[in-house]
């Protein structure tokens, strides 16, 4: 059978063709037709347009892919930054730090006061934009949102435990005061004045060092952030690492701030108060004491003229200490505190010219003589009495009349 169509049914087909074409031209409805070619390029049409679509929403995807839900907010302790800062109880015994202490501390101090302290400074911030791609997202207004679940301030001083190293990036204080609208913010980068502000790009982190200034009660709550991605807005909490707890900060319990600094010897640390105008070289009994007196309702005054008060117990403990051991090492523990504690006191100006003893410095060497007499007789005593002669600035008499009160074994002259 032959499958083309027959005459006949040709000559309909061309007259449906010409009455639609008709049909199209008066404006009438027409009449419905098979026709390979048009829709092959309808087809073809809307692949196009389909792809199109797929794509136009491909790239908004890749454009606005990153969310405020993107960001990470995650703060970490840096081991290696040089300025950490504690909180310690007044209690405290801080003759137990690691020796040797010189000026800045070294790792083996910073771990004995984490272990006995709390560190408010600094933290490292990392924020990251973990999305995929599209505009930047904004990180910024950085503050404190408080909660109520602070304990109780102890009366505590701040220990500010410098290093020889250089603080690098962005570092940031946040002073946080009676209320919210009371904190302030600062942030330098080398030295210079800037915002805490981010713009992260997809894959991008940025870094801030965040100290607290201090508070006299404590506060605890989170670190928070401001974090914007187009027209979305939202607060985002600093997420702690290795806890789910929020930041508890210590009060210092006092109405003014002790901040206490290390020196070369570790019975004697640098004190002030009010951001420095008060300085003085303290012992850690002083420590205490300042503590209490600036927890009380007293007026605060440095204890300038508490050498015998403050200097005879630590020397009687260095006495204790190393006794009966190497005379030299004797010698050069008692000289060092003295001079360091009582010559940088400056007690009376008359009291140090060039590198003389002094009146107060030669009272407190030789006070140690009659202990170590009795600890170990009176030939190690006056072999002490020599190392301290020796390596200080003492006049010929001063020294020979030292020496004599130690050969005498009694401490009567």
């Amino acid at each position: 059978m032959d499958p083309r169509p027959s005459s006949r049914a040709r000559r309909v087909i061309a007259r449906f063709g010409r009455s639609t074409a008709g049909a199209l031209r008066s404006g009438e409805e027409p009449v419905a037709r098979f026709n390979r070619s048009a829709y092959v390029a309808l087809g073809v049409t809307v692949l196009a347009v389909v792809g199109v679509v797929i794509g136009w929403l491909q790239l908004r995807h890749d454009t606005t892919a990153s969310t405020v839900d993107d960001v990470s907010l995650v703060a970490s302790v840096d081991e290696s930054y040089p300025f950490p800062r504690f909180v310690l109880d007044a209690s405290v015994d801080l003759t137990d730090l690691p020796q040797p202490l010189e000026l800045y501390c070294q790792p083996e101090h910073v771990r004995w006061l984490q272990d006995h302290g709390t560190r408010v400074a600094p933290i490292t911030i990392e924020l990251t934009n973990t999305g995929s791609g599209g505009e930047y997202v904004r990180v910024s207004d950085l503050r404190f949102q408080r909660d109520e679940n602070a304990p109780d301030a102890k009366p505590s001083f701040v220990f500010d435990c410098r290093s020889a190293g250089l603080a690098e990036g962005l570092s940031a204080t946040l002073a946080l005061g009676e209320t919210p609208a009371d904190d302030t913010l600062t942030a330098l980068r080398e030295a210079q004045d800037v915002p805490v502000a981010f713009n992260l790009a997809a894959g991008e982190s940025g870094y801030v060092q965040l100290g607290f200034g201090p508070t006299a009660q404590s506060v605890a709550g989170d670190v928070v952030f401001e974090v914007a991605a187009g027209q979305e807005v939202s607060d985002r909490p600093v997420v702690r690492e290795g806890t789910e707890k929020s930041f508890v900060l210590p009060g210092l319990g006092t109405r003014e701030e002790l901040v206490v600094a290390p020196s070369t010897h570790r019975r004697v640390y640098q004190c002030s108060i009010e951001h420095g105008q008060t300085n003085w070289n303290c012992t850690p009994t002083e420590i205490q004491d300042a503590v209490a007196q600036l927890a009380s309702d007293a007026e605060f005054t440095a204890p300038e003229r508490a050498v015998e008060t403050y200097a005879a117990p630590e020397i009687e403990a260095i006495v204790e200490e190393y006794a009966c051991q190497d005379a030299s090492r004797l010698g050069g523990e008692v000289r060092d505190f003295v001079n360091l504690y009582v010559g940088e006191k400056l007690m009376d100006p008359t009291d140090l010219e060039g590198d003389e003893v002094g009146p107060t410095e030669y009272s407190l060497l030789k006070s140690s003589i009659p202990a170590v007499v009795e600890a170990c007789g009176a030939e190690y005593a006056a072999e002490t009495a020599r190392a301290m002669v020796d390596t200080t600035g003492m006049t010929a008499d001063a020294g020979s009349a030292l020496i004599a009160l130690a050969d005498a074994g009694d401490g009567s002259r």
